[in-house]
């Protein structure tokens, strides 16, 4: 069996790669709108090969505080 990535490593990383986005962003991206870029291929709604649920659903509360706080902009709506 495949270890997942631990969040400890998972989290640092993601919010290196978004938090600067909200210089230029319009709109904030919801969980299901980032889900695959967060999780990777194939995924679940939660986890995926590299990431736990429990990862998951911490990236997924993390993510959403922060679009909820509209640094990113208002939420798109699809």
């Amino acid at each position: 069996m495949i270890d997942t990535v631990p969040l400890r490593v998972i989290m640092p990383l993601l919010l290196e790669k978004e938090l600067p986005n909200w210089r230029w962003a319009e709109r904030g991206e919801t969980w299901e709108s980032m889900r695959l870029d967060f999780l990777g291929e194939p995924s679940g709604r939660l986890s995926s090969l590299f990431v736990s649920r429990e990862s998951g659903q911490a990236i997924k509360k993390i993510w959403n505080s922060l679009i909820n706080t509209g640094m990113f902009g208002d939420i798109k709506v699809t």
